[in-house]
């Protein structure tokens, strides 16, 4: 499981912490009744846990915590204050050519270049269109992001906060990311070394078969849209076949699980098609793992997080109270057991991008 991949969105990294400390506590046995649940999960699974996945964005946005900037807004996208600031998103990686600094990471992990290809000529294809119908009449504006082929919510210029890097995977981050997976979808006794450069061609030519390996689920964690999605979000159709239901009855699950870890019984969470749910975009992190590993359950988790204590009555998503983060560990915790359990059934179905199904054998290890 991964966290604060986008360095504002400190709940994550947080509940997630909180979470490591129940799943240790379970573990060793101990009573605490928020600990019990998770015990199965210490005992079937090796679990591989990155709480801050963004080290350099996050101490910037650490480093503004004094200086906030209003409720609601957006920071500076230069991104060259030395009070740091407390809403900042990307990374902290200087960008050839562009005075702006950071690369958004979860833009970054792709896309594949098929999908990109595919998008580049379906959107070249509109373009041409909307051009041949244009009349004297005011044309709509060009957005922040969607340029180039890409997704509306990636974008190719650098001071933006959806940029997506010059190429995928030249975030340094990334690149550990796709490195660590691989490791671990090998089923690396060590993962020592994940962060060097020349591990990349040996850990690539040992990934098994697709589908085929150690790396049985992967958990992305972000705040505050209060969503799980599932691949794609590079494009609107689901996995085929058996895959696709299998996603889509995870997602169910996944919300009545949410809803009963919350008072009241309503987090008021929605779960489906990454594209269709929140919007579309390339490189993200999950779609990486279902892509180039055949790792079924997969799936980005947005926070559900309620609005409060800002200013001006809107409250400020990014700035949690200590309240909301033990209510959201309760929330992330229920979903962790919950697709855990979907990644642990023998029967779980595992599909190529063709739709061909391949059976899945039990786990024996997990990366979380």
């Amino acid at each position: 499981m991964t966290a604060l991949v986008h360095a504002r969105e400190w709940v994550g990294g947080a509940a997630m912490v909180l979470l490591l400390r129940r799943l240790c506590e379970g573990w060793g046995g101990s009573s605490q009744q928020a600990a019990a649940p998770l015990r199965d999960l210490t005992r079937a699974f090796r679990i591989v846990v990155v709480p801050v996945a963004n080290p350099d964005g996050f101490a910037y946005s650490w480093k503004g915590r004094r200086h906030a900037a209003p409720s609601g807004s957006e920071p500076p996208t230069a991104g060259h204050s030395e009070q740091g600031d407390r809403l900042w998103r990307k990374n902290r990686q200087p960008v050839p050519g562009s005075d702006c600094i950071g690369i958004d990471l979860n833009r970054n992990a792709g896309p594949p270049p098929a999908a990109a290809a595919a998008a580049a000529a379906a959107k070249a294809a509109a373009a041409a269109k909307s051009a041949k119908g244009k009349g004297k009449g005011k044309g709509k504006g060009k957005g922040k992001g969607g340029d180039k082929g890409l997704p509306e919510a990636t974008s190719s210029h650098p001071c933006e906060i959806i940029f997506g890097g010059r190429a995928p995977f030249d975030g340094v981050e990334t690149r550990v990311f796709r490195r660590l997976l691989q490791r671990v979808d090998a089923g690396a006794r060590s993962l020592a070394g994940a962060g060097e450069a020349g591990e990349a061609g040996a850990a690539a030519a040992a990934v098994p078969k697709w589908g085929k390996g150690k790396l049985k689920m992967y958990l992305d964690t972000h705040a505050a849209a209060g969503m799980f999605l599932t691949p794609w979000c590079y494009k609107k159709e689901v996995p085929a076949g058996a895959a696709g239901a299998a996603l889509a009855d995870t997602a169910r699950k996944v919300v009545a699980a949410v809803d009963g870890a919350t008072p009241g019984g309503r987090a008021g969470i929605r779960a489906g098609n990454c594209y269709t749910t929140i919007y579309p975009a390339s490189g993200v992190w999950s779609d990486h793992a279902y892509d180039a590993h055949g790792t079924l359950q997969s799936g980005t988790y947005e926070h559900a997080m309620p609005v409060g204590g800002g200013g001006g009555g809107g409250g400020n998503l990014w700035m949690p109270a200590p309240a909301q983060i033990a209510s959201s560990t309760d929330q992330l915790a229920a979903l962790v057991r919950t697709v855990a359990h979907e990644a642990l059934r023998k029967d779980a179905p595992m599909a190529t991008l063709k739709g061909q199904a391949v059976a899945a054998s039990t786990p024996e290890d997990l990366l979380l």
